[in-house]
């Protein structure tokens, strides 16, 4: 199959998301656009696409691109493709861990979302799992149930 427009499409977004000055909309469009990309095509459109990861978790630092960010970890995790998570697996998981004791709610949900498909994927050993870990009781304790629905099946 032919992914030249998809590969385009890749570059220029790509090219946006390293970009530091931006508009809001701009940046999150640009991350959802990564996000999918790489759900869908995977090395496909960039061998190494490491890179894109490293940039997306950064922006998981800054809270306007917050839960763009974390939507699209959890598109490229849900891949079928094949996608290499050694390297980003710790870094992810304590980046979770830091999300999950935000008192932003949806910001909470997205990264149990995140954490529903990284989970399944890794070994479930090390300080940085374990850090998430420690953090999932209280989400089933903070009194919302949909929290307490995605942090269940997590904390087993």
């Amino acid at each position: 199959a032919n992914f030249g427009l998809a590969s385009q499409a890749y570059a220029i977004s790509r090219q946006k998301l390293a970009a530091h000055e931006q508009d809001v909309s701009v940046k999150t469009a640009t991350i959802n656009a990564v996000g999918a990309l790489l759900n869908k095509y995977g090395s496909k459109i960039d061998p190494s696409f490491s890179d894109a990861i490293s940039i997306i978790r950064e922006r998981l630092m800054t809270d306007n691109t917050r839960i763009a960010a974390l939507q699209a970890l959890s598109q490229i995790l849900a891949s079928s493709q094949s996608i290499p998570l050694q390297s980003h697996a710790p870094g992810i998981l304590n980046e979770s861990a830091s999300m999950l004791r935000k008192t932003d709610r949806a910001v909470r949900l997205e990264t149990m979302k995140v954490l529903e498909v990284l989970i399944p994927q890794i070994e479930k050993s090390g300080s940085a799992f374990n850090a998430v870990l420690q953090e999932l009781p209280t989400q089933l304790r903070d009194g919302d149930p949909q929290c307490a629905a995605f942090a269940a099946p997590l904390a087993v």
